[in-house]
Parts: structure tokens; sequence; C-alpha cells
């Protein structure tokens, strides 16, 4: 029996449908910032509030689950035989290796946590915002896509297209590192967009921070530097049906830096 098959042992996804982000924040007609710098640097305003009427209670389920997600502590022995099952993936070693085997052995060990085993993500935030820097992979065929990815404005405050600084704090406007696991969909001010649980002591705050994966106009494959967000991994609209569509519900995602 594959490693996949041992995985959906946890209760259906929980659904909010009019939940908002602050990062997807909300402007008036003809403030958006235009050109190349567009992004949501420059103050936009906040939409509002999460929904109360469930939030609480939503958070609180959330954040039992996150807890019994552990970190792996392997014997070489033990991390060589998790490599091994995972021989498949990424055979023309693309995704940076330190950052790879990290989410493989993070991966193994929370399986029976992940309602969506199907997909893991590494965002490598030590490439420019220019790179093709987010890595979808395949865990059954071993395949990957590759997309750019937005970070937080407060992270990258030269504008340079390198974030230089991360922050689990409300109102930094900072990207945070670590896992997340994927959760609920929502329809927010860029359209379809997807709520993210923080794993990792650095980004445990991430859904009170609404810090969402979510497309925008500012992001867009092959421009010289990418617009910045408030935090939330933003991607191209073109790729954000496509993508969240999979990673949803329940897949492992890994942002890191590949140097550390």
């Amino acid at each position: 029996m594959s490693a996949l098959l041992r995985a959906g042992t946890l209760a259906a996804t929980l659904t909010i449908a009019s939940v908002v982000s602050g990062c997807t924040a909300s402007v008036a007609d003809g403030d958006e910032v235009a050109g190349d710098e567009a992004d949501e640097s420059g103050g936009e305003q906040s939409l509002g509030k999460a929904d109360s009427s469930s939030s609480d209670e939503l958070l609180a389920a959330r954040r039992a689950l996150a807890a019994k997600f552990e970190q792996p502590a392997l014997t070489d022995a033990e991390a060589e035989e998790v490599l091994g099952r995972y021989s498949h993936i990424d055979t023309g070693h693309e995704v940076p290796r330190v950052l790879l085997e990290r989410a493989l052995f993070y991966y193994d060990l929370n399986l029976e946590l992940l309602e969506n085993p199907r997909f893991v993500t590494v965002i490598d935030f030590s490439q420019h915002s220019s790179k093709r820097r987010l890595y979808l992979v395949d865990m059954e065929s071993g395949e990957l896509e590759r997309h750019v990815v937005a970070h937080g404005s407060g992270s990258d405050p030269d504008d340079d297209g390198i974030p230089s600084s991360f922050s689990n704090l409300n109102n930094s406007h900072q990207s945070s590192l670590g896992f997340y696991l994927t959760a609920e969909t929502y329809s927010g001010k860029w359209g379809l967009s997807l709520k993210l649980d923080g794993l990792s002591e650095t980004n445990s705050d991430a859904r009170p921070r609404a810090i969402v994966m979510h497309g925008a106009s500012y992001v867009v494959d092959g421009k010289s530097k990418q617009g910045r967000s408030w935090g939330c991994p933003a991607i191209p609209m073109p790729d954000r049906d496509a993508v969240i569509t999979q990673l949803k519900a329940g897949s492992l995602i890994y942002a890191e830096r590949a140097e550390h």
C-alpha cells in the first residue's frame, strides 16, 4: 500500500464562504496603483474583520488541528529511508534540495493528518520575485509546476524584489516562514482565495492575520519584479483557479529560504 493511501482520517474541511482577508484589501475605483510597481503596499484599507459569527470557533478548531502536527527528528538512516520512498519526486532536480527534503520529512511524518496529500508546495523566498519560486509538487506522479509568487511589502521595504525579513506579527505586512496547512476557500477582492493555517512557531498567526493565497493583478509571470502583498503568497490571476483548486482542503505548503 502506498504512503498516500494512509491519508484521509481527518473530518471534512470547515467552509466559510464569506470570510474576508486583510491581505485582500479594498480600494475605491481608480485607486489601484498602476504599472510595474503595482502592489498592496500603498495604504489600501482593509475590507473589514472576518465573519465573527463563527470565526472564534473556527480559529479554535484550526489551532487544535495544527497542534497535532509534529516536527521530524530523524537519524541519517531514517532520513534515507524516507527519501527512498519519494525517489520519484522532482527527478529533474528543480526544487532547492534542502527545502524539498525538509518538506518531504515533514510530509511523511504527518501524512495521516493531511486531507489533501496529493500536493506539496515549496516556496523559496531566497529567490528574486521575478523567478518562478513556487514549486507545486504532485506527490503521485512526482511532476511539478512552477509559478511566480509575491511576498509581503514589509519583508521587502526597499522593493528590490528579494524579501529580507519575516514576521508572524499582525500589521507587519511581512511574509512568514514555516509550514502551512491549506484550508477552506472563499471569494474576496481577488476572487477565489485560499485560507492558510500556520503549523510553525514562525507563522502560527497566519489565520488571524488573514494570510491567504489569492490571485493578484500585480503578480504576472515574466515581470522583472512582482508587486508586493500584505504578507500573502499572491499568485498570477491566470494561475489562481487551477492552483487553489489543487491545493485546497488540507495540503502542505513550506515557505523558507534555501540558503538557511
